[in-house]
């Protein structure tokens, strides 16, 4: 690219950032990072850490899959 931009002689400022674009990508690796793959059953996630990733919406809305997996039961889940 610096090669270019001495050929053509101009200067290159500053790369284009588009904000947006950056958070659609983000949103999509952590859809990745947190579902399953067919050929193992399990998501990335939990083969890094050994245990589902927990998702800040479900702790809000009291997630069964939580309270399941920690044995979690009424006045102990909030």
């Amino acid at each position: 690219m610096l090669d270019m931009t001495e050929a053509f002689k101009f200067r290159l400022l500053q790369s284009t950032h588009y904000a947006q674009a950056n958070g659609q990508a983000e949103s999509s690796n952590k859809a990745y990072r947190t579902s399953k793959r067919e050929a193992t059953g399990m998501t990335p996630y939990a083969l890094t850490y050994g245990h589902d990733a927990i998702l800040p919406m479900e702790i809000a809305v009291q997630s069964l899959r939580i309270a399941h997996q920690h044995n979690l039961v009424g006045e102990n889940y909030s």
